[in-house]
């Protein structure tokens, strides 16, 4: 049996290609923050980022995909 994974928002991490379009998604929205200097909205992105990523090497791991 599969456990859930711990991440935010669930529903958005599916599979390892939603997994992709969120990393992106938040990518572009961390190059927003950047760009109008919202202090705080970047720091919260980078921790969602990172949880994201988190998520992501599990589902790779799951499916057997394995990166350098």
């Amino acid at each position: 049996m599969l456990t859930p994974l711990r991440y935010d928002f669930p529903r958005r991490m599916r599979g390892l290609a939603s997994a992709e379009r969120e990393i992106t998604r938040l990518g572009r929205s961390i190059a927003t923050a950047r760009e109008r200097r919202e202090k705080h909205t970047l720091t919260y992105l980078e921790r969602r980022l990172q949880r994201a990523e988190r998520a992501y090497r599990r589902l790779q791991l799951r499916e057997g995909i394995t990166t350098p």
